[in-house]
């Protein structure tokens, strides 16, 4: 039972949000008023129970309220044994007085963990059911899963994680179907240094590699990422697409490349800048001149967002322009209202455009 105090500020110092949280001295007891949209009034009631039973268990209860009229938006229960190794949660996901979702984590004497978690209907029938075990070192988890809740196993998949002696890790997931027919395999390699990653998805049990991803970190902190798809039957094209993505080291700045047989290709450069004020603004430029190049300028707390996109424009293909708006509120019921507004204009071209890509490191 958590109940974390934050105090959200828009820039300017107006409030945007309020959570306040208070615990008894014996530590049993919590209770939580939230003011969603910094109007000054309680919208939301939390509160959390601790009991401990006489056999050492204990169940700690976690609930959330409307302030207006004390109905029940959610609520969490959690039984602990005595010796910590069966832990089971039920939760209350709607408030509607009906258990959602169910979960067992129990650990057995040799150290495995078996985790289940069973998803149920408001009439209380099953939706589906998933167990996870994984062993005491992590290098084997077996995983079965209930899709349909009929207490047949639809799709088991196998983890496993070899140590090299070089200190690079090989990791393989194997996906079988309710027959036990393979559906596919990936196998991941990771240096020892973590910095070359390579990503092999393999079809079904004819050994082709149907996906091929292949990760680096460079010496200045950017990653370059090479993407292809070598053997997919029937679809030539993928089959000789290659994608490449460059990223910088603070993530501000990326291309992406994509070219397949047919010379069809989508290469796209982005720059973000921070803005004193807390907003970003990320600005796209397209090579290909045939798409679109963009602006987008999102304000610090994500609420706001404003865009300005450009293109095409090619000899007799008409230059679009895009300028749009979208603003979320936060309504006193705890509701949200958004709003989108976009003016499209559009104009012959008098020259192709030129290109002058953004740098990416």
């Amino acid at each position: 039972m958590e109940f974390s105090p934050f105090t959200a500020w828009l820039h300017g110092h107006s409030l945007l949000a309020q959570r306040r949280p208070r615990t008894s001295a014996s530590g049993l007891t919590t209770t939580t008023t939230a003011d969603l949209n910094g109007d000054g009034a309680i919208d939301r009631l939390g509160s959390g129970t601790i009991l401990q039973n006489a056999d050492g268990s204990t169940v700690e209860t976690a609930s959330e309220t409307n302030a207006a009229d004390q109905s029940l938006r959610s609520e969490t229960v959690t039984t602990t044994s005595a010796d910590r190794l069966t832990v089971t949660t039920t939760r209350d996901i709607n408030g509607d007085g009906a258990i959602d979702q169910s979960q067992t984590i129990a650990t057995a004497s040799d150290g495995t963990v078996t985790n289940t978690i069973v998803t149920f209907n408001p009439d209380g029938s099953r939706t589906n059911r998933t167990q996870t075990q994984t062993s005491a070192n992590g290098l084997l988890t077996v995983t079965s899963a209930d899709l349909n809740g009929d207490l047949v196993t639809d799709v088991s998949t196998v983890t496993r994680k070899f140590l090299n002696a070089d200190g690079s890790i090989v990791e393989t997931v194997i996906e079988t179907n309710q027959d036990g027919t393979q559906r596919d395999r990936t196998v991941t390699t990771t240096s020892a240094d973590g910095r070359n990653i390579e990503v092999a998805v393999i079809l079904d049990t004819s050994g082709l590699v149907k996906y091929l991803k292949k990760t680096t970190v460079q010496n200045d902190g950017s990653t370059i990422t090479v993407i292809s798809y070598p053997n997919i039957p029937g679809t030539p094209i993928f089959a000789s697409e290659t994608d490449t993505r460059i990223t910088s080291a603070d993530g501000l700045n990326s291309s992406i490349r994509i070219i397949n047989s047919t010379n069809n290709y989508y290469d796209v450069a982005t720059a973000t800048v921070l803005n004193s004020d807390g907003s970003q603004t990320p600005s796209s430029l397209n090579a290909n001149v045939f798409e679109y190049d963009g602006t987008e300028t999102v304000s610090g707390n994500g609420l706001n967002k404003s865009v300005h996109w450009t293109g095409p424009a090619f000899y007799d293909i008409p230059e679009l322009t895009l300028d749009g708006t979208d603003t979320t509120v936060f309504n006193a019921d705890g509701s949200t209202t958004r709003t989108v507004l976009n003016a499209i204009s559009k104009r012959r071209p008098t020259r192709m455009r030129s290109r002058t890509k953004p740098s990416s490191r």
